[in-house]
């Protein structure tokens, strides 16, 4: 014979809950500050890096932190090969108002940037960092870090010759000099249009007998020189008073394997 147990209550099926507590088995996720309070350096580093290469920027409001040297340095060291991520990161720290990048954030920006075909970009820090250097230390100071980067992270070469031409173009003729003198123990050689502003700028400034020094050291390393190359040799002779050696320097161009005509110089 069956007997059946009586039915408890549905009160009694179901386990005493708190009233204010989810009904669902596991806790909803919550990014607490209070864990990101125990951060090391290294664990937020990487915490920042990986909200970065997973695009979400937004996130880092919610991390506790203040923008470093050390900080900035190892996110872009760990996004190098990201340059978006890097470029948003570097932006980030220009808005803070009581921190700005120092010389060597700047130049690893720069590389990356570089590596990443960002030329546009490149060349906009290129000249904060130059505009940074220009009334306190010397070129050799962004130089040195420039090339140390470059050997850390095994790329980017264009910048060299690209703050070559920045430097030209500002007139600083003498940090422009000191970039093209120090490129070839880089094992670098500066792209024939950054020479070409550099003697520009040389001939502007009236160093024209540098220019002439230049323009042979160029020669020396193989430079084929085009138009405007000899548009401004020839400027260089005839401001330097010597319209001689232009009528000379014209005509060894034209025994020689280059072809320009008269009416293509100014």
């Amino acid at each position: 014979m069956l007997r059946y147990s009586p039915i408890p209550p549905p009160s009694l099926l179901l386990p005493r809950l708190h009233p204010h507590r989810s009904l669902h088995v596991s806790r909803p996720l919550h990014w607490k500050l209070r864990d990101e309070y125990k951060l090391t350096r290294p664990e937020l580093i990487d915490r920042i890096t990986r909200l970065l290469v997973l695009q979400r920027p937004n996130a880092l409001n919610k991390l506790c932190f203040e923008f470093s040297d050390e900080l900035l340095d190892g996110v872009l060291r760990n996004l190098k090969l990201n340059p978006k991520a890097s470029l948003g990161f570097f932006k980030l720290a220009l808005k803070q108002q009581k921190y700005r990048p120092n010389i060597k954030s700047y130049c690893k920006i720069v590389h990356i940037l570089s590596r990443g075909r960002m030329f546009g970009e490149t060349r906009e820090y290129l000249n904060e960092l130059v505009c940074l250097r220009k009334t306190n230390g010397s070129v050799s100071v962004v130089w040195d870090e420039l090339v140390r980067v470059y050997g850390e992270f095994s790329f980017s070469p264009t910048v060299f010759d690209m703050i070559l031409k920045v430097y030209a173009e500002k007139g600083m003729t003498k940090n422009a000099l000191y970039v093209f003198d120090n490129m070839g123990k880089c094992g670098r050689v500066p792209s024939l249009r950054s020479c070409n502003s550099l003697l520009s700028n040389l001939v502007k400034n009236g160093e024209c007998r540098t220019a002439c020094q230049v323009y042979d050291q160029m020669i020396r390393v193989g430079f084929v020189p085009d138009v405007f190359t000899i548009s401004i040799m020839v400027n260089a002779y005839c401001k330097d008073g010597r319209v001689g050696r232009a009528v000379e320097f014209v005509k060894e161009l034209e025994n020689s394997c280059f072809r320009t005509k008269c009416s293509d110089l100014p």
